[in-house]
């Protein structure tokens, strides 16, 4: 069978070297052990397969949506927000399509440098602006949930009165918790066991709330009244939040140029992965 010639330009060199090298390895060739020798050590240790690279965009989505959906769906209504979450879905898997489009035809490695040739330095520095509130508000809420979860641990272990403060909590959680993590972790192969970890924990939230829910009613909450279907008044505020349960756009470019052999057909694969992972889970 014959080869297509592949022409190397500036934008795929380095992919081509890659796809050149691992077909070497696998026919035995000596051009193949070449390339594969002057690869430089600890690249493809520190690269995603594509099922890391599904758990590291899955943990970018989780959190919000499974913690504020059921306010979402108390708020619009359960076939309002059903519909909500089907419109987000599309759109947002649309959108990751254009990206991917557009880091191929800009040879573009980043969301930043997207925005950049996009709409110039000043909208890169807006970008950057928001990615860095967006990740500054996930941080304060995941501490702020972390210190009423330890807080209300320890309240069944120390002794009324003794329990330290709430800010104790956070400055324990952010400083022994967060910034390790923050230091040591630096490459995506070490994120996806992170994530694997963090996408189990939510399997565990979400089942916990099945049998909840499956368990008995009690009296005050069957009184506070069922569950509406349809209620347009709460569209406000349910729709940012289901919005943001399916958006790691800013993390999306760098997942992306971090795998083993970063092709589209291969990231079109794990986004497919990703919606239906999140759907299921939201779901």
């Amino acid at each position: 069978m014959r080869r297509g010639v592949v022409m190397a330009t500036p934008g795929n060199e380095d992919a081509l070297s890659r796809g050149q090298a691992l077909d070497g390895a696998e026919t035995g060739t000596l051009e193949g052990s070449i390339l594969k020798a002057k690869r430089k050590p600890g690249t493809d240790e520190t690269r995603t397969s594509n099922s890391q690279s599904v758990l590291n965009l899955v943990n970018c989505i989780l959190g919000a949506g499974v913690l504020g959906y059921p306010f979402c769906f108390r708020s619009c209504g359960l076939l309002l927000g059903s519909l909500l979450m089907v419109v987000s879905l599309v759109a947002t898997r649309f959108s990751y399509d254009l990206l991917l489009y557009c880091s191929q035809i800009s040879n573009k490695k980043t969301y930043e440098e997207l925005a950049e040739q996009a709409i110039g330095k000043a909208g890169r520095q807006i970008v950057e602006l928001c990615t860095a509130a967006l990740n500054l508000g996930c941080i304060v809420a995941y501490l702020n949930i972390l210190a009423d979860v330890l807080s209300a641990v320890a309240g069944t272990i120390i002794p009324p009165g003794a329990e330290p403060s709430r800010n104790a909590y956070i400055t324990g959680v952010s400083i022994f918790g967060a910034l390790p993590v923050a230091l040591v972790v630096r490459d995506h192969a070490t994120i996806a066991t992170f994530s694997m970890a963090s996408v189990g924990f939510v399997i565990l939230f979400a089942i916990v709330l099945v049998i909840f829910a499956l368990g008995p009613v009690p009296v005050a909450a069957s009184a506070a009244g069922s569950l509406a279907l349809w209620r347009p008044e709460g569209l406000l505020v349910a729709f940012p939040v289901i919005v943001y349960s399916f958006t790691a756009h800013p993390y999306y470019l760098g997942i992306f140029n971090n795998m083993h052999v970063s092709t589209f057909a291969r990231m079109t694969k794990v986004t497919d992965l990703l919606a239906q992972t999140a759907r299921r889970l939201y779901i």
